[in-house]
C-alpha cells in the first residue's frame, strides 16, 4: 500500500514538473517591432502575421519590457511558445521606443531578436496620438491638445527622474503626456544604436509604408531573411476615430519645435528622406 502511494506520488511530482518545462519551453522572439506608437504599428503587425513563415506570439502587445518585466524571462518566453521551429515569432509592443529602459532589458533577454522601426512624421503623430487619447478617454473631452503640450512640458523631465530613479515606478503623466517626446527619435534610436548593431535594426517610415507598401514589406521580409508574399496589405489599420480641428498657428508652432530633432534624426541614420 505504502509503495502504492509513493509511486502515485511521484507519478504527480514527474507530471509537475513535465507540465512546468512545458511552459517554459517557450523561445525569445525571432523579431520585435518598437514603435513608434500611432506610426503603423498595428497595421505593419497585421500585414507581417499572414506570412507563411511568421507565427504571431500570444497576442499583438505583450508589453514585457516596459509594464510586465517583473514577471521574468520565463513567462515573457512563453508567449512564443511555437513548436515550429521554422516558423519566426515576434510581438509588437510601440511603447518600447519611448520606454528608457527597454532597449536595455531586450539586450539582457532577448539579445539576438531583430528590431523594426516604424517612424511617422513627428508633428502629425503628436496630432494623432492626441486625438487617440481623446477617443480612449485618458483626457477629458474638453482637453485642448495646447493644454496637453503645457502638462507635458511641466511634467515630463520630473517623470523621467522618478522612472530612472525607480524602475519598478509606472508613470501614467509619462505615457500620456508626452505627444512630443514621443516624435523625438534621434534620442530614442540613439539608446538601441548603443546596444544593438545597425544591422539589426530595420527602420522604415511610416509615410513610405503606406505609399508604397507592398515596396516596404519586401525590404522587412529581406531584412527579417524571408523570401517576399504578396500578403494581404491594403487595409490601414487604428486610424483616427474622431476628427478635432487643431489651430494652424498650434501645427507651426509643433513643426518647429522638431526642426532640429528632425534634422538630427536624418543625420544619426543618414537618409535622404525629409518630412
Amino acid at each position: 500500500m505504502i509503495q502504492f502511494i509513493v509511486r502515485k506520488y511521484q507519478h504527480s511530482v514527474n507530471l509537475y514538473y513535465s507540465k512546468i518545462k512545458k511552459k517554459i519551453e517557450g523561445k525569445n522572439p525571432d523579431f520585435i517591432i518598437l514603435g513608434t506608437q500611432k506610426g503603423g504599428t498595428t497595421s505593419l503587425y497585421n500585414y507581417l502575421s499572414n506570412h507563411s513563415k511568421i507565427c504571431v506570439g500570444s497576442r499583438r502587445e505583450i508589453h514585457f519590457f516596459d509594464r510586465n518585466y517583473e514577471k521574468g524571462m520565463n513567462w515573457y518566453k512563453n508567449n512564443f511558445n511555437n513548436k515550429n521551429k521554422d516558423l519566426l515569432t515576434f510581438e509588437c509592443s510601440p511603447d518600447y521606443i519611448h520606454h528608457p529602459f527597454v532597449a536595455e532589458r531586450i539586450k539582457v533577454i532577448s539579445p539576438k531578436s531583430k528590431l523594426i522601426v516604424l517612424l511617422r512624421n513627428p508633428v502629425e503623430r503628436a496630432i494623432s496620438n492626441y486625438k487617440h487619447n481623446i477617443y480612449l478617454g485618458k483626457y477629458s473631452p474638453n482637453t485642448t491638445i495646447e493644454e496637453v503640450i503645457e502638462k507635458e512640458m511641466k511634467f515630463i523631465n520630473y517623470e523621467k527622474e522618478k522612472m530612472i530613479n525607480n524602475k519598478n515606478y509606472y508613470s501614467r503623466r509619462f505615457k500620456y503626456f508626452s505627444i512630443l517626446d514621443r516624435g523625438i527619435y534621434h534620442k530614442q534610436l540613439k539608446k538601441y544604436f548603443d546596444y544593438f548593431d545597425k544591422k539589426q535594426i530595420h527602420i522604415l517610415f511610416s509615410e513610405k509604408l503606406f505609399s508604397n507598401t507592398r515596396k516596404e514589406l519586401n525590404k522587412v521580409f529581406r531584412f527579417l531573411s524571408l523570401n517576399s508574399e504578396p500578403v494581404p496589405c491594403s487595409t490601414i489599420y487604428n486610424k483616427s476615430k474622431i476628427d478635432i480641428k487643431i489651430k494652424q498657428k498650434t501645427k507651426e508652432t509643433i513643426e518647429e519645435f522638431f526642426l532640429k530633432h528632425n534634422e538630427k534624426l536624418y543625420k544619426m541614420i543618414n537618409t535622404k528622406f525629409r518630412w
